[in-house]
């Protein structure tokens, strides 16, 4: 967790509470406490104003993620729809996939924007490139994006990944 003194960095007087909550749905671990703020900071409830970070008074307790599933679900709700269903047909594939790949994992739409959409999910560090294309950046990640989906939703999914597979593999199907 945070030491004591460092606590009035993120939230000055009278928030300890709050953050005792965040370091709590964080367990304690430094990464999920920044995966948390950064939800925080998307939906506006914590900004940067002049040269120091603002709380509001109050944190609405529907605002706060329980931990770091919840705010990565939250965040993954927001996705533009094609960036959601790239990588909902990415996280279908465990490792890297060329860019060739993630072309076909959303057939019908422009190339363009596929680029944008990897740059929307990199920006959100839900997938990296990787040398030999793009992959999820955390397990956790890849599972919550195709976790509850039904048969009937992750069929188109598979189809496409499958369709990717062919294509950047083509010698192996040949």
């Amino acid at each position: 967790g945070l030491p004591e003194g460092s606590r009035g960095i993120f939230v000055g007087g009278g928030g300890s509470v709050r953050v005792s909550r965040l370091i709590g749905a964080s367990r304690g671990n430094p990464g999920q406490a920044l995966a948390l703020l950064r939800h925080l900071v998307e939906l506006d409830l914590i900004r940067y104003a002049g040269s120091a970070w603002v709380l509001p008074a109050e944190l609405p307790e529907h605002e706060l993620p329980k931990d770091l599933a919840d705010a990565q679900r939250a965040r993954i709700a927001r996705l533009p729809a094609t960036a959601l269903r790239l990588a909902r047909s990415l996280a279908l594939h465990r490792g890297a996939l060329s860019i060739r790949g993630c072309l076909q994992l959303v057939p019908g739409v422009p190339e363009e924007t596929v680029h944008a959409s990897l740059s929307t999910l990199t920006g959100s560090e839900f997938i990296v490139r990787a040398d030999d294309g793009y992959r999820f950046a955390q397990e956790s990640s890849r599972a919550l994006f195709v976790g509850g989906l039904a048969d009937a939703a992750l069929r188109p999914l598979m189809r496409a990944l499958a369709s990717a597979l062919m294509i950047t593999h083509e010698r192996v199907f040949s």
